[in-house]
């Protein structure tokens, strides 16, 4: 880890596990697997090809760091490997030629034959083992390649080789090969193996465990056609857990009455005898272990403990990083202040200024953040609740914010000098346990839970800990709402009935898989639930459900009409008909309803089969014999006891596709439709939470997905909607809005609602054809109200922010505008301008963008600020005298002051930045946007919008909005909303219609992505490619987006955005002409064809051979492939993008491999002077680096396209000749500013000597240490290099270089104090401190947690009040305390001598799966090789952190010095 690589050793030739692909790309099951492990780690991962027979000494000479390429776990290789768990199952089989299947059945039969197998290996083992195999004539071969073409060539009878690979090359019974299934060799496994004794072995362990867990694993067998192999091997979390026995539980110390130490130090709580209590139950032991609470996820992650049991309140947040339990205690947060204060607040607002605490990591620590006025506190953070209410008992804090159940106890127990001030209500919160993401545990915790909820003694419990009201809050349930009946336990108990493919049904691997399973599966993991499925008879499904053994039943078998009484149902998810089966052999017999009168026939009971052989004319006459499923139906048919059966669609499309071909659907019958739905309790609340999500689902694609899968896309069709059908299908559009916001929205003297946005949305709800409704919202939670679907829009002078992209889709801006200062005019003397506010109080809307801009003007920054909930309240406040000028929206001032606050006026305006800008919020990915932009864009062209800007007096910033720059390209398509892209729509995979018969395809999808982060609409409009140049230069187009070919003449008429795909042309003929067509002349005579107006007609035209061709060209690409297939062309010239698609879809055509045609690369044709290309490349140069385009490229396999163009985050930097380096100054020796001004340190002098042998110049970036990783993720630095120390949790967010030095938290202290402090446990109760966000931090919360902790912004403002005496010890890197006290001026500091908190090391941190260490490690080396890095490090007496060379510390002799002046003083007294 510390070199920051992992050198794996591998054999090109074993697929599926490591070969090199068609493409030369080296893939297969092991590289992907090792690639996301490495990445997971954040290390570089580097192949390497050995000879397999000397993988152990290229292992022990450290030439590689261990063997991943489908290696055996044998017991011999147990000495000299440490092998990780086994992720694969594998076998020795015997493949043969199919000719000789009736010769070869059997090992005896082989007894005689001539057998290859690989020398040395498992498979010669295998043979040799095997009674009769042995008795063979055997021949060894180098690889297993090898052994193929032995085959193949005939020269031998069988080959033994690894199962996986057999799967490989014989993938189906129409192969050439066979596998001799009967004979059963010796069975194996594969692992990892790396050198015998290491722990990297226990380190991919668990990171094996994570990716069964999260099913990365599953999908990456399922690719390589393994499942069957991995899933013996699948544990899971509650198969690990209780093979190991026992059960780590982590918990924060001292969170009375949950879990804390009584006074014979017993851990005790109602959180420590709960948890004894169930796994009691399990018979494993329990393991309690204290965790720093602001590391719990990573500790989880890690597997260093197993949940976390200690009072966790369930969040969303936490909900996306763990699983949870059923919730089984209710609380709330509350703010705690001393009983003496209580006269100083009457409500939260007087909160705004005070000295905070909460313990990091917790909802108190979030709250205080997030809330409009404890974020204008100064929070202190603790590293306990004791620390925190041992601050504010001491009066070093005001309040502390913490879980009502923890405040109750401490203030009863402990401290009643302290009291909750009860006037404030955060809202309800739940604890339930924290397991990790994804684990099956919860499962059994649930069920052994819900066993003390019904037999008392969790009540009994609850009692015994004075929480009994909390515990009842949480238990109640009032037989009303089944939603909650259903979230507190966890988990969805879902009722089907088995073997109902393709909804339904057990695979070959005995997995439960289907339309329905998978549905609900991710139904319940956005609900963060468990979905549990369970077989039911299902004419008893009714009562199963009210009887509440099940929650719903969803096994889309038709309910009869009777039924929908009994349930409520969900709205529907699929279309389902009822279909009239036969048999083949009748098909002339049976043609249409009328000749089934008279006939047996047959159909599931309690279905919509049956019922419609009641009210049916013709199925009346029917024979009928009822069947007690579907599946007994066919049944019944197949035997001939029935004629016919009726039957759903889905289920008998699946059944005849698979494995009934002697049955049929009589395809002129026409019964009834119906929609598939999910059945509910009457009256349960569920079905329409439930509604949300399928409408989520269908609108964001999911489901569509599923029908593709499944093969329902017909199924599916009719129901397939989007956001805009969804708001136009309920004939109204409910409109957000939060407030009176003049002259946006506000009531008139009639008391309606009115305003320029009030007008605006009803005339665009006019033109769609709807109602407008207007509903109030709390603007706090404006998003989470549109994502509930709760209102479709928000429309209230919405501000444009970028970071809301990801969750609002905004429309096009139809209002700009600049921040103001508005005073009272009775000032107006004494305020004249912006300088003059300097010292003044002043308010802005908490969390706006007149609040950032406040924050970020010279003369505004200094006065003293306090956030205000909203405009309304800031400009009443302002009336009132509370403050002195406020910071909000022009048009909000405008509309005030001529409303009813004409004693106010505007200052000045703040012109530094950018315009800010109004639009309409919808769901993120909706596409109402295209509508409503449409419209916005008729009514500018029409002239209705601006007569509505001058009845509200908003002209000037209307015309801001809408007026387009002169030769601004970028203007003028942002102005609008919409990019409007030229496509050819010449055939897969760059852009082609799918089974839906939507647009789709590499370029399509690209498209959209780059235009959703430019916020704008993307309409795609199909045009004659020949008149491409003709479309976009009279802006019917703004582009041509669709396989464009970069060519020196087009560059006269576009001008490209940078290449992102690369590309040739190649040539296609029949596989049958193969010896006929071998190069480009034999191309000459031949019939020719290219799709008319592309590059591929130019290249045709320009060879000198194809010229003599006889040539026609094709419109479409499906209609030359057409005319190929039929012998109407001999060959097509074509893209090689779209070549791949067509030889894939087409086994009996075939590339040319001879002919290679110069490369070509494909960009993006804007307008020539275009200026919205740069922004563009801006976008792409980021999908790119941030690997969406790589993954895009990868879905429609093109990867080996992209990567000629790809760049890395190194080719980047490298390319832009620069590193842009973050720093913190304050960092001596490592980096900082001398006497001089000058910035220097040993980072510093490493940077630039590694820059330079790499040839780019460096530019240093001083950082807001905090903020370091933002700005490393938005590239505004290239790495971090200021003595970074490599954690876990940062690994998650950066890739670390290797190690260049060793470091160590350590404890100052004050001379003075040497006799006080000389040990961890003498600091217990100290005043310790630390930088904010760094590894000194971490260290007193693991190791010293019984302390008082205050945070800094700075080491050096630490020792700063260590020297004042206003804290009594640091904890810090060794490297700078060392410097500070010898060089910085504190040398009445002293470092405490033996104590090491934490030993940590030093690393660049560059942005997260960034490929710069491959560069810089090299560097690093040689320069250590070279003796450069020992000269910088003797510079900054680092030379003992550098070398690990233990120095002798004047620690000590100090100390001695000191004891002997004291003693002497003593002496003198």
């Amino acid at each position: 880890m510390s070199n920051g690589e992992m050198i794996i050793g591998i054999e090109y030739n074993k697929p599926p596990m490591t070969y090199i692909d068609n493409f030369d790309d080296l893939t297969g099951f092991d590289i992907e697997f090792a690639e996301a492990i490495c990445s997971k780690l954040g290390i570089d991962i580097i192949f390497k090809e050995i000879t397999w027979s000397m993988k152990e000494s290229e292992l022990e000479s450290k030439n590689i760091d261990c063997v991943w390429s489908a290696l055996t776990v044998t017991e011999p290789r147990r000495k000299i490997f440490e092998f990780t768990r086994p992720y694969i199952n594998n076998k020795q089989a015997v493949v043969i030629r199919r000719s000789d299947n009736s010769k070869f059945t059997d090992a005896k039969s082989l007894s005689s034959a001539k057998i290859a197998v690989k020398s040395s290996s498992t498979s010669e083992e295998a043979l040799l083992g095997d009674p009769y195999l042995s008795q063979s004539n055997y021949t060894t071969a180098s690889s297993q390649t090898e052994l193929l073409n032995f085959l193949k060539n005939g020269l031998c009878d069988a080959i033994i080789v690894d199962y996986t690979l057999a799967k490989f090359y014989v993938p189906n019974n129409k192969s050439d090969l066979k596998i001799i299934e009967d004979i059963h060799l010796q069975e194996e496994q594969y692992a990892v193996g790396f050198r015998h004794g290491s722990d990297m072995a226990q380190k991919l362990d668990n990171l094996f465990l994570n990716m069964i867990l999260d099913g990365s694993l599953t999908t990456l067998s399922e690719i390589y056609n393994l499942y069957d192999l991995y899933s013996p091997i699948i544990l899971t979390d509650y198969d690990y857990i209780m093979d190991n026995g026992i059960i780590i539980i982590g918990y924060e110390e001292n969170v009375p009455p949950m879990n804390y130490y009584d006074k014979n130090g017993q851990l005790i709580g109602f959180d420590v005898d709960f948890a004894r209590e169930v796994f009691k139950e399990l018979n494993i032991d329990i393991k309690f272990k204290s965790i720093n609470w602001d590391e719990k996820e990573i500790e989880l992650n890690n597997r260093r403990i197993d949940c976390v049991w200690s009072a966790l309140t369930v969040t969303d947040e936490r909900r996306e990083v763990m699983k949870f339990s059923r919730i089984y205690m209710s609380n709330r947060q509350v703010i705690i202040i001393r009983k003496m204060d209580a006269s100083k607040y009457i409500d939260i607002e007087n909160f705004s200024n005070v000295k905070s605490s909460a313990v990091a990591g917790t909802l108190g620590e979030i709250l205080i953040k997030n809330n409009l006025y404890l974020s204008n506190s100064n929070l202190i953070i603790s590293s306990s609740n004791d620390e925190a209410i041992k601050m504010l008992d001491n009066g070093d804090v005001d309040a502390i914010v913490t879980d009502y159940t923890i405040a109750l106890h401490l203030i009863a127990n402990d401290y009643k000098n302290l009291m909750v001030f009860e006037d404030i209500n955060f809202g309800n919160e739940e604890y339930a346990v924290g397991f990790r993401y994804g684990s099956d545990m919860t499962i059994k915790v649930n069920e052994l839970i819900n066993s003390m909820i019904i037999d008392g003694r969790l009540e009994a419990l609850a009692k015994k800990y004075n929480l009994i009201n909390f515990y009842n809050t949480a238990m109640k349930t009032d037989g009303k709402s089944d939603m909650n009946y259903i979230m507190s336990k966890g988990e969805l108990i879902v009722g089907i009935e088995d073997n109902s493919p393709p909804m339904s049904y057990y695979d070959s691997s005995g997995r439960l898989m289907g339309y329905d399973i998978e549905l609900l599966t991710e139904l319940c993991s956005r609900l963060n639930i468990y979905a549990i499925f369970k077989n039911i008879d299902w004419n008893k499904k009714e009562a199963e459900l009210n009887d509440k053994n099940i929650d719903c039943f969803l096994n889309s078998q038709s309910i009869s009409e009777e039924n929908y009484n009994n349930i409520d149902f969900s709205i529907g998810y699929l279309i389902n008909k009822q279909v009239v089966v036969i048999r083949k052999s009748d098909e002339s017999k049976f043609t249409n309803v009328e000749s089934l009168s008279e006939v047996k026939m047959s159909a599931g009971h309690s279905t919509v089969g049956e019922e419609l052989f009641r009210y049916d004319p013709h199925l009346l006459k029917a024979k009928y014999m009822a069947s007690s499923s579907q599946n007994e139906a066919i049944a019944a048919l197949e035997n001939k006891t029935v004629d016919a059966i009726v039957i759903d669609y889905t289920t008998a499309k699946v059944n005849i596709e698979n494995d009934k071909p002697n049955l049929m659907i009589v395809e002129g019958i026409i019964l009834q439709e119906e929609q598939y739905r999910i059945g509910f309790r009457v009256g349960s609340d569920m079905a329409r939470k439930v509604d949300n999500l399928i409408l989520e689902m269908n609108i964001d694609g999911t489901l569509a997905t599923l029908a593709k899968k499944y093969d329902l896309v017909d199924s599916f069709i009719p129901l397939k909607t989007t956001d805009s059908k969804y708001i136009i299908g309920n004939g109204k559009m409910i409109i957000g809005y939060y407030g009176e916001y003049p002259p946006m929205n506000y009531y008139d003297n009639n008391n309606q609602l009115t305003g320029f946005d009030t007008e605006f949305s009803k005339e665009i709800c006019k033109r769609l054809g709807i109602e407008a409704e207007f509903k109030l919202i709390d603007g706090n939670v404006k998003e989470f109200e549109l994502q509930k679907r709760n209102i479709d829009c928000i429309w209230n002078g919405l501000n444009v922010i970028e970071d809301k992209s990801s969750v609002i889709k905004y429309s096009r801006i139809y209002l700009k505008y600049r921040p103001v200062v508005v005073i009272r005019k009775s000032n107006i003397i004494k305020y004249t301008n912006l300088e003059s506010l300097s010292t003044s109080k002043i308010t802005a809307e908490f969390n706006t963008p007149e609040e950032k801009a406040l924050k970020k003007d010279k003369y505004l920054s200094k006065a003293e600020y306090i956030s205000s909930s909203s405009e309304f309240k800031a400009i009443n406040d302002l009336r009132n005298q509370y403050f002195d000028a406020i910071v909000i929206d022009a048009i909000s001032a405008r509309g005030f002051i001529d409303n009813d606050y004409s004693d106010m006026m505007i200052l000045d305006e703040l012109t530094d930045g950018e315009e800010e800008s109004y639009a309409i919020g919808f769901r993120s990915g909706s596409d109402m946007t295209t509508k409503v932009n449409k419209l916005i864009n008729d009514m500018v062209n029409d002239g209705t919008l601006e007569l509505i800007a001058k009845k509200y007096n908003l002209l000037e910033n209307y015309k801001s909005a809408i007026t387009i720059k002169e030769n601004s390209d970028l203007n003028y398509i942002m102005s609008r909303g919409e990019m409007i892209i030229g496509v050819g729509v010449n055939g897969p995979p760059i852009s082609y219609y799918d089974e839906y018969g939507e647009l789709t395809g590499f370029d399509i999808e690209f498209a959209k992505a780059v235009c959703s982060k430019l916020n704008i609409d993307v309409l795609f409009k199909k045009i004659d490619w020949n008149k491409k140049e003709e479309e976009l230069n009279n802006k019917n187009i703004d582009c041509i987006w669709d396989g464009l070919t970069v060519t020196e003449e087009r560059r006269n008429y576009f001008k490209f955005s940078n290449p992102y795909l690369s590309n040739r042309q190649i040539v296609i003929i029949r596989s049958s002409d193969a010896s006929k067509f071998t190069d480009i002349k034999s191309l000459s005579e031949a019939k020719l064809t290219a799709i008319l107006g592309t590059i591929s007609e130019v290249v045709i035209k320009e060879d000198p051979d194809l010229l003599k061709a006889h040539y026609t060209s094709s419109s479409t690409q499906e209609e030359a492939v057409i005319g190929l297939n039929n012998q109407s062309f001999d060959a097509f010239v074509i893209d090689y993008s779209a070549a791949k698609s067509i030889i894939n879809n087409n086994n009996d055509l075939m590339i040319i491999n001879n002919i290679r045609f110069s490369e070509e690369q494909y960009a993006v044709g804007f307008r020539i002077n275009s200026d919205i290309t740069e922004k563009v490349n801006d976008i792409i140069l980021n999908m790119i680096l941030d690997d969406t385009l790589n993954t895009l490229a990868k879905k429609y396999k093109l990867t080996d396209l992209f990567a000629p163009v790809k760049i890395t985050d190194a080719s980047f930097i490298m390319n832009k000749g620069k590193m842009i380096i973050g720093f913190d100054k304050s960092n001596a020796p490592m980096t900082y500013y001398d006497e001089n001004g000058q910035l220097t340190g040993f980072d510093i002098d490493l940077a630039k000597a590694v820059c330079q042998q790499l040839g780019i110049s460096v530019e240093f970036k001083e950082v807001d240490w905090t903020e370091k990783e933002t700005e490393l993720k938005n590239r505004n630095i290239d790495c971090i290099w200021s003595c970074l120390s490599i954690t876990e949790k940062r690994r998650e967010i950066m890739k670390f270089s290797s190690v260049y030095m060793k470091n160590k938290q350590i404890i100052v202290i004050r001379n003075s104090n040497i006799s006080k402090f000389y040990t961890v446990e003498s600091l217990s109760n100290a005043r310790v401190s630390a930088e904010v966000g760094s590894l000194g931090e971490t260290a007193i919360k693991t190791y010293l947690s019984n302390v008082i902790f205050q945070g800094f912004s700075v080491p050096e403002d630490a020792l700063i009040a260590l020297e004042k005496g206003h804290t009594d010890a640091v904890v810090m890197d060794y490297t700078i305390a060392k410097y500070k006290i010898n060089n910085g001026g504190f040398s009445d500091l002293m470092i405490i001598n033996g104590i090491e908190l934490m030993n940590d090391q030093y690393a660049i941190g560059f942005r997260y799966g960034s490929d710069m260490s491959k560069k810089v490690n090299p560097v690093i080396k040689n320069m250590t090789l070279d003796g450069t890095f020992n000269k910088i490090a003797e510079k900054y007496d680092l030379l003992d952190l550098y070398s690990n060379k233990n120095k002798s510390s004047n620690i000590i002799i100090r100390v001695i010095l000191f004891l002997a002046s004291f003693i002497v003083f003593i002496t003198a007294i």
